[in-house]
């Protein structure tokens, strides 16, 4: 499909879940200070593929099982373990050449059962899945392909959106929607599962801003070697969180500038489509979200004046740079707008992970002038139709 959807997989999630007559930011900037600063600008430039990455690019065709949509990936040993929605549920495992083996968690209500995955996570052979519309957490054994626990959340934390692991047992929290108008609310919880009990909070939750600000998106609380950051739109940067007790630090502060959002303009007498509108019309970046860190470049998306761009980190450099335009010198050797044909959905140190549909193939095909350059390209192309599985593309960091 086109990935204009994806301007807005960045879609937006009205949930009135709570009110509050008290009229204040809880963001600070300061807290964000400490690393090395950036400035996020629109650029209308192009990127070529082969600026960021090599050209022993991987291409993955998954079967055995129709996948309406691939929303995250990982690698566990040989196997695949892919988030898309499917009639049995929405975490599948597929092998090594992308045959699959199995659903987990398959969908229902009973006791190996959910109704949605929000997040999935590996840690130490394990996955760990956020279900139940952020009510449960559930650790699954890769080794013995069963459910060695599973728990339902604190009251104060439902319905977290995102966590990481400190350990099997300590577990770091994310909240962006008000359940309880009356009391404190906050964005960063750390759980102790043994102890049953919160045992550290961190930035409290805006109960204004929270009705109207709701982006689905990628990356919020990540994993990067033995770092969890902390990443949300209108950020004025990445945080680290350095250990349980949430300590944190800048790792990356994003510098004010003419296109950053304003915090006092987070705060109005929005609804949900006052506030959307006054985002379009603006003339400031919004909906920068979906970051994924790799080994050398971080990248994120962001819409400006009713365009949408990639964002990329060099971080080696410390350089930040946009881009409206892909040059596509590998795949389909055209020149086409970010995400309408490529679109990310995950990373793994140097390899950043891609979906292309055969939709989004056959179109840009006939809309352009381009064609395919790849024999490997070719030949599953030539084998696909409209109800196959999106493609997955890995593509390897300079």
């Amino acid at each position: 499909m086109i990935r204009y959807r994806i301007i807005l997989g960045i879609f937006f999630a009205l949930v009135f879940l709570g009110s509050c007559n008290q009229r204040k930011s809880t963001i600070s900037d300061e807290m964000y200070k400490g690393g090395y600063e950036l400035e996020i600008i629109p650029h209308s430039d192009t990127l070529s593929l082969s600026t960021l990455y090599k050209s022993n690019f991987e291409l993955f065709r998954f079967n055995g099982l129709e996948l309406h949509s691939i929303n995250d990936i990982l690698r566990y040993d040989s196997l695949w373990v892919i988030q898309g929605k499917a009639v049995e549920g929405e975490i599948h495992l597929f092998d090594s050449l992308g045959q699959y083996k199995t659903t987990l968690l398959k969908k229902g209500n009973g006791p190996d059962e959910v109704i949605n995955v929000w997040q999935m996570k590996l840690y130490e052979n394990a996955l760990f899945c956020l279900v139940n519309s952020g009510t449960e957490l559930i650790k699954y054994s890769l080794s013995n392909m069963k459910i060695e626990w599973r728990f339902t959340l604190p009251t104060e934390i439902l319905s977290a959106k995102d966590f990481e692991l400190f350990s099997d047992n300590i577990i770091l929290f994310l909240k962006s929607l008000t359940r309880h108008p009356d009391e404190k609310e906050y964005k960063l919880y750390t759980y102790d599962r043994n102890l049953k009990k919160i045992i550290a909070r961190l930035i409290e939750l805006d109960k204004t801003s929270s009705e109207y600000i709701s982006f689905s998106q990628k990356g919020c609380l990540y994993r990067y070697q033995d770092s969890i950051r902390y990443y949300e739109v209108f950020n004025r940067g990445i945080l680290q969180i350095d250990n349980s007790n949430l300590n944190h630090k800048g790792y990356i502060s994003f510098l004010e500038n003419t296109y950053m959002f304003p915090n006092d303009k987070l705060l109005g007498d929005y609804t949900f489509e006052k506030f959307i509108n006054y985002c379009k019309s603006s003339d400031y970046i919004w909906a920068h979200c979906n970051l994924y860190e790799g080994a050398h470049y971080i990248t994120s998306t962001f819409e400006y004046s009713d365009d949408f761009y990639l964002n990329v980190i060099d971080k080696r450099n410390k350089t930040s740079h946009s881009y409206k335009w892909i040059s596509d010198n590998y795949l389909l050797n055209m020149v086409y707008p970010i995400e309408e044909a490529l679109s990310r959905v995950g990373v793994s140190n140097d390899c950043h992970y891609y979906t292309l549909s055969f939709y989004d193939i056959e179109r840009m095909l006939k809309e352009g002038n381009g064609k395919i350059l790849s024999k490997k390209l070719q030949e599953t192309y030539d084998s696909m139709d409209y109800n196959s599985n999106d493609l997955v593309i890995c593509l390897y960091e300079k």
